[in-house]
């Protein structure tokens, strides 16, 4: 029997093109890159299908649309969601630098046949960028006939039917902040708070990613930054690896893993504990900071 969960995120890249201050996976850094193969992860994707049924999918990155084999992912992840009979369409989470560039066939065939939802997020009011972001937006519409929603004043969905895609303008600042997930950047990164400290539970009520299961590499873990956290410090050289210590030492769960496993697993995932003392929840909350291309 499929265990059901409500959101997984599988990353298939680190790369992005964005230096976004306090980045969820730590993609602001030039030393976080590389791209996850479908031919390398086609085992644990058999794996974790045949025993997780989940209700959202997304592509996930770093920025999604830059792993060379975006279009082959689309496609391999729906063939397992056909073959569960769970065909609702699948989530690419942008930052829409590369949209336009995919072409109009293409991105109708990804919207019309392979039913991608592209949640466009939107960092930076720069004239390059903003061009970008409308290219992308024209083209989708012309993609299918939907109309335009307003979800919140910074917050959009074209929509129509089963087939849609948003636009999320992080540029707003008076509507739009976003919990910083550690302090410091490269050399000088730290955990927002010590591991014992008793504010973990207050930090998870303020999380805007519990609720999203990471499939990273084969692996499930708890959350965004805890996926990619030991793969972070080793392309930085391990700064302040004794902080890290007690985070590094979290239990991910193996695609091989027993049924007890699984479940006992998944009824802790959505739970605070002391590893999200590694956010500063929302005493810290920050605004946008300002963005560079790589």
């Amino acid at each position: 029997m499929l265990k059901h969960i409500k959101n997984l995120d599988i990353v298939i890249t680190r790369s992005c093109q964005l230096d976004c201050d306090g980045c969820l996976v730590f993609s602001n850094h030039n030393a976080i890159k590389g791209h996850t193969l479908v031919e390398d992860s086609m085992t644990w994707l058999e794996s974790w299908f045949s025993r997780l049924r989940p209700e959202v999918i997304h592509l996930f990155g770093g920025e999604p649309l830059m792993n060379p084999q975006f279009v082959d992912w689309v496609h391999v992840v729906n063939t397992f969601l056909i073959q569960q009979r769970k065909y609702k369409g699948l989530n690419v989470q942008t930052n829409g630098i590369k949209l336009a560039g995919l072409g109009q066939e293409l991105l109708d065939h990804l919207v019309n046949e392979e039913k991608v939802h592209f949640n466009i997020s939107v960092h930076n009011q720069l004239p390059w960028y903003q061009d970008s972001i409308k290219s992308a937006v024209e083209m989708l519409e012309t993609s299918f006939d939907g109309h335009w929603q307003q979800l919140t004043e910074s917050e959009k969905i074209y929509k129509q039917n089963d087939k849609w895609f948003s636009v999320t303008d992080f540029t707003n600042t008076k509507n739009r902040q976003w919990v910083n997930h550690y302090n410091g950047h490269a050399a000088t990164l730290m955990p927002g708070r010590n591991f014992d400290d008793e504010f973990y539970v207050k930090s998870h009520a303020y999380c805007e990613a519990k609720e999203y299961i990471q499939l990273y590499e084969g692996n499930l873990y708890k959350c965004p930054t805890l996926a990619v956290l030991g793969q972070t410090l080793n392309a930085l050289g391990n700064p302040n690896s004794k902080d890290w210590e007690p985070w590094l030492q979290y239990n991910f769960l193996p695609s091989n893993c027993s049924t007890e496993q699984l479940e006992e697993w998944i009824a802790t995932q959505c739970i605070p504990e002391k590893y999200c003392n590694m956010c500063f929840g929302e005493p810290k909350k920050i605004t946008i900071h300002s963005l560079k291309s790589k």
